[in-house]
């Protein structure tokens, strides 16, 4: 079976983020922080591309990002193990196929 794409659509608080993009200096990041929750509910390592990037500090209502998920999402409750596991601050509104 191919690798199927993910988009999703995020909410967040980016208070007590260093923005979207994940930062050398290991910074907290949401892009590093949905990255954690998605390998540990696919088991291995997954990695998300966003459609845009936030600066420090910056709040997000509808920011879009897709990942490849290495194992058939049909099988996951994506949206709801998401956000079950993402601190509250972030919020995953939506899940679903994305075109290739």
């Amino acid at each position: 079976m191919s690798k199927t794409k993910v988009k999703l659509l995020l909410n967040y608080d980016g208070s007590q983020f260093a923005g979207w993009q994940r930062q050398k200096d290991g910074s907290v990041t949401i892009q590093e922080t949905v990255e954690k929750v998605l390998s540990k509910i696919f088991n291995e390592p997954v990695k998300i591309i966003g459609a845009s990037r936030t600066d420090a500090g910056v709040h997000a209502l509808g920011q879009v990002a897709h990942f490849v998920a290495p194992k058939d999402p049909s099988n996951y409750k994506l949206r709801r193990g998401m956000n079950a596991l993402l601190p509250e601050s972030v919020v995953v509104r939506d899940a679903w196929l994305a075109p290739e």
